[in-house]
């Protein structure tokens, strides 16, 4: 080329001396075949100058048009084709064909445009084709249907994804495949394919199995599926931010959050498998996390023994909890653990297991146990005889079923709510009738309960106990060495008073024992 401008150079010097308007139109014609146009505009207006004919003139002059727009249209056209516009390209290079057929790099650029975009439309079928392939996915709880993903495997064998798809595959197909994670990357590049396309439901699913092992791609990600004015999508992001997540750290920047909170949220799911302070703090926030595959139950129940003997080493506040929480399906396990917590003297234990498991006649008795430790709403759910005893009346009851000494006239307050309405079984009637103060009125009284009572069998071991307590008291008063004539007719047999939950406790709790569980309340990012 560069020797073809060099020869035509000398060529128009030598025109401008002999040259005439014939030759210089065929050198015209020579270098505008050869698509040289700066050349050919040049000869043809010297070929224009040089005619005498006036048709023969214009003819020479619109070549020249034709050549200085044939270098115009070759400068855009290669600008577009550098630029990747090849449908603009080749627009532009059909034109210069259509006006100058002998331009070989016009159409040797049209072929390798066809070519280009041949390649281009299959890309994009192909691309379709994925995505149709993960829209198509449904998600469910158990397997999903992954034959469209299987078909793309199939017709597209090549593609750099392949390996992914056949993770996909395998995972989503399957009912009993498990997290696992040294999975993470694969669970969160997944993801990201899914929520690429809008399949939001299948990309949640797969940012929960990387969050599982607080991943903070997967936080971060999976927020990103929710509003951002809802407190999804600035609780993950916070977490995700507290976690180091650049992204994440520049969107909470508008957003108002705890980030202690934040921070504890983060390190707990972190740990929450191999700690049991993490796992409990999950366990409690779960449904903050919005990560509906959290598990911490399992660990913290792999921590705890099943034995009720064993439970006693265990904070009774995480064994109500856990206990009374409906969390597990366990209704024996349960049981063992509100009864490990109500032996420790945990009132709301007291008050669940007298809810739930106490089958017997003196389960209303349990109630005042926790009533007397300030479990109020134990007092709405007594229902039997007991139900009248207010607070004083309560304490005093417990006092006695836990061993203490009681006045004589608490046992006459106690005695006048048992005999007319029937509130004590009879030993317990039995005991605070002996223990009244001394007057005639309360004599009058015990010999009138001793009347309706005295056919009946009481145990030998309590009747024992009571004469012993009436005997170290007769210095006192006349009243209990009558009480104690009385008591000698008493019919009487070993093991005869039933055992019951409520005097069991109060063998060995006192009313000081007695205590609520402490809070467990949850914790919030965003409030």
């Amino acid at each position: 080329m560069k020797r073809i401008r060099i020869v035509l150079t000398l060529v128009l010097s030598f025109l401008i001396t002999v040259a005439n308007a014939q030759d210089s139109g065929q050198l015209a014609a020579s270098a505008y075949a050869q698509a040289n146009y700066d050349d050919a505009a040049q000869l043809y207006d010297m070929a224009a100058s040089l005619a005498s004919d006036g048709a023969v003139k214009t003819q020479y002059y619109n070549m020249a048009k034709k050549s200085r727009e044939c270098k115009s249209l070759t400068s855009r056209a290669a600008s577009l084709y550098s630029s990747g516009d090849y449908e603009g390209a080749r627009s532009v290079y059909s034109r210069i064909v259509s006006l100058n057929p002998s331009d070989k790099t016009a159409k040797s650029r049209l072929n390798s445009i066809d070519s280009r975009l041949a390649k281009q439309k299959a890309a994009q079928k192909q691309e379709k084709a994925y995505a149709d392939a993960l829209k198509s996915i449904l998600y469910n709880s158990g397997a999903m249907d992954v034959s469209a993903l299987e078909a793309f495997i199939k017709k597209y064998p090549k593609d750099s994804r392949v390996e992914l798809i056949r993770k996909m595959v395998a995972h989503l197909g399957s009912q009993t495949r498990t997290v696992s994670a040294e999975e993470v990357e694969y669970y969160v590049a997944a993801g990201k394919e899914f929520f690429t396309v809008s399949n939001t439901e299948v990309a949640s699913y797969l940012f929960n199995c990387a969050a599982l092992y607080a991943d903070p791609d997967a936080l971060y990600y999976k927020a990103l599926i929710f509003a951002k004015d809802s407190k999804e999508y600035k609780t993950l992001l916070a977490m995700a931010a507290e976690a180091g997540h650049k992204e994440a750290k520049t969107l909470v920047e508008d957003i108002r959050y705890d980030r202690t909170a934040a921070q504890r949220y983060y390190d707990s799911l972190k740990n929450y498998q191999n700690d049991l302070e993490s796992a409990l703090f999950v366990l409690i926030n779960q449904e903050s996390y919005y990560i509906p595959s959290l598990d911490p139950l399992s660990y913290i129940l792999s921590q705890l023994p099943s034995d009720i003997e064993q439970l006693a080493d265990v904070d009774d506040g995480l064994l109500y909890y856990l206990g009374s929480s409906a969390k597990i399906k366990d209704r024996e396990r349960c049981k063992n653990m509100i009864i490990a917590a109500a032996v420790k003297g945990n009132a709301d234990a007291i008050e669940e297991y007298a809810f739930k498991y106490d089958k017997g006649m003196y389960k209303d008795a349990l109630y005042l146990f926790a009533y007397a430790a300030g479990v109020e709403s134990s007092g709405n759910k007594m229902t039997g005889a007991y139900s009248h005893f207010d607070q004083e009346e309560v304490r005093i009851y417990v006092d006695m079923l836990c061993g203490r000494d009681i006045t004589s006239d608490d046992a006459f307050d106690l005695f006048l709510s048992a005999w007319y309405r029937s509130t004590l079984d009879a030993h317990e009637t039995l005991y605070v009738a002996a223990l009244m103060s001394d007057s005639d009125y309360t004599f009058k009284e015990f010999k009138t309960f001793w009347k309706y009572r005295k056919h009946l069998i009481f145990d030998e071991d309590f009747v024992a106990g009571l004469k012993s307590d009436l005997t170290r008291r007769s210095s006192e008063s006349k009243y209990y060495a009558k009480v104690l004539k009385i008591l000698s007719k008493a019919k009487v047999q070993k093991d005869f008073y039933a055992e019951n939950t409520a005097r069991y406790l109060a063998g060995i709790l006192s009313l000081e024992d007695l205590h609520r569980t402490r809070s467990m309340s949850k914790t919030y990012i965003i409030e």
